[in-house]
């Protein structure tokens, strides 16, 4: 149970935008959570997700009564930074979430707080960190014919996206194998010597 859930949430499917310097307007990019993580964040980001892949499943079989192993009960724990750690639950926050707006994509950016909780003064370092996601309705961006192969969604807003080119254009970016699924291709047909994928 843990390990098939830290595989469904490496393989969930995200949308993000770029809003950082130098980010090309009107792109969004569709991908997998492990890649975008992975290329986001590297090796470091990388661990985070799994170790909480493998612990909130843990957490969930525990709660269905299922117990825990007896074995490798958790991975070693990370060594990342609370800065690397705080981002990528961030991300996950807004990435991956059911939107309270109703709209049909939605654009969610991140609210991350530190704050001191009065009633724990006692302790040496009272700091809370509450992770939280904004929202608005995604405008309608000038290449926006993808937008309506959605009934919902989010497009979680980063900083950068320092591993994208800026000259692949814009609209939605996707791996051809997504964009298949996406627009529902049933068969290829040839017309006049060109390929023509038909799907509804």
């Amino acid at each position: 149970m843990p390990d098939a859930f830290a595989k469904r949430l490496e393989e969930q499917f995200v949308l993000v935008s770029d809003e950082g310097p130098g980010s090309v307007p009107n792109e969004v990019l569709g991908t997998s959570c492990v890649d975008f993580v992975s290329s986001h964040w590297g090796p470091k980001g990388l661990g985070v997700l799994r170790c909480i892949g493998y612990n909130v499943g843990l957490a969930l079989n525990n709660r269905s009564g299922g117990g825990y192993p007896e074995s490798n009960t958790s991975p070693d724990a990370p060594s990342e930074t609370l800065q690397v750690i705080t981002e990528v639950v961030s991300f996950l926050s807004r990435a991956i979430t059911v939107p309270k707006l109703d709209e049909q994509l939605v654009a969610t950016s991140p609210a991350i707080i530190v704050k001191t909780d009065p009633d724990l003064m006692h302790i040496e370092r009272p700091l809370i960190l509450e992770i939280s996601a904004s929202e608005e309705p995604l405008r309608i961006l000038e290449d926006s014919c993808w937008q309506s192969l959605f009934n919902v969604g989010v497009v979680a807003n980063v900083e950068r996206m320092t591993h994208r080119d800026p000259s692949t254009g814009k609209g939605l970016c996707v791996s051809f194998a997504t964009m298949i699924a996406l627009s529902s291709v049933e068969y290829p047909v040839i017309i006049n010597k060109t390929i023509i994928l038909v799907g509804y």
